[in-house]
């Protein structure tokens, strides 16, 4: 659905651009009558004035990033803040103006994007933490909005997506500790609702088949609660030394806190490896062993992507990376 303008609400209302640009901003010249009509069909429409300056030469103005997260996970999750960081400097180097809102009820969420559209507040934008189902999809196709997605987007024929070429990496994280003569890995994986920890999943249980000869151990973790059962659960079936990929720093350093608490050492009895990577990697004891993602490259790319649909060029969906395993302490050398 086309974004309503100036010249639709008066071909509706039957009167100038110039009329309706004079009744919205409460110019004395318009019978108050007429006034109140053109408000009314422009509140049918949903269309608002656009502030000044919406465009900049036919790239994006004003980008919108709408994050739906409680404060407890923005506040402990360093990767998602240095994605937000990237974002705005990137978007401030090219001279645009980001407009960021937090947005914790999920039920607010979608009428967030509708209004910020109809309001003209943004000209596009950038999707964050793409779940499985993601009804975003849907409602910015349906309203005709440029965007894009940071991560796998949940609909590519709707919303083009910029991905990180990790579909070997999992591969290559186990062949890695296949060489350092680790014989199975075990993942603690966060819930699969997004659509990255979902995939994550797939390609962990495929490449464990092909690589070790049998299906590896895999623990859906609370992303707030203790780890210490996932833990014990991971180490009793394993029976063994076991390295254990995490999705991020912040359950690495919850299964840190849980191999302490039942007398475990890193790298000793149990081996770390977090998906995400950052300076909490380089604070804990051991360091930890990480995959460091793109994510500068990614926020260029998504803009790159964003401006070219605002210009209504055609670029499809970009590809960056692959991430950089960086190798720390929290990886025992198994080999005799």
């Amino acid at each position: 659905m086309p974004r309503p303008t100036i010249r639709t609400v008066a071909a509706a209302a039957g009167v100038s651009a110039a009329a309706v640009s004079h009744a919205m901003n409460g110019k004395p010249n318009i019978p108050p009558a007429t006034a109140k009509r053109i408000r009314e069909i422009a509140d049918e429409l949903g269309w608002r004035p656009a502030s000044a300056g919406r465009r900049l030469s036919g790239v994006v103005s004003d980008v919108g990033l709408i994050v739906s997260r409680s404060r407890e996970d923005f506040e402990r999750d360093a990767t998602f803040v240095h994605i937000l960081a990237s974002v705005s400097i990137e978007i401030s180097k090219r001279g645009l103006t980001l407009v960021l809102a937090f947005v914790e009820e999920p039920d607010a969420v979608l009428d967030t994007y509708r209004r910020w559209w109809q309001e003209q507040k943004v000209d596009g934008f950038l999707l964050l933490d793409p779940v499985v189902g993601d009804p975003r999809a849907e409602l910015l196709a349906e309203l005709g909005v440029p965007a894009v997605t940071i991560g796998h987007s949940p609909d590519t024929d709707r919303i083009p997506e910029v991905t990180v070429a990790d579909e070997h990496t999992m591969t290559e994280v186990m062949e890695h500790l296949r060489q350092l003569g680790h014989t199975r890995m075990a993942r603690l994986s966060d819930p699969d609702t997004t659509v990255a920890v979902a995939r994550r999943n797939v390609l962990y249980r495929a490449s464990h088949r092909e690589l070790f000869g049998a299906d590896g151990i895999l623990v859906v973790s609370d992303p707030h609660g203790p780890v210490s059962e996932d833990l014990a659960r991971i180490v009793t079936e394993a029976q063994e030394p076991i390295a254990i990929l995490v999705d991020s720093e912040l359950m690495a350093s919850r299964l840190y806190v849980a191999a302490h608490d039942r007398g475990w050492t890193i790298p000793e009895h149990v081996s770390v490896i977090s998906w995400e990577d950052s300076w909490v990697c380089e604070m804990l004891a051991p360091r930890l062993t990480a995959l460091r993602p793109p994510i500068e490259e990614s926020a260029r790319v998504a803009l790159d992507v964003l401006a070219a649909q605002l210009r209504s060029e055609e670029l499809p969906s970009g590809r960056v990376g692959p991430r950089e395993l960086v190798e720390r302490d929290s990886v025992a050398d198994l080999r005799a």
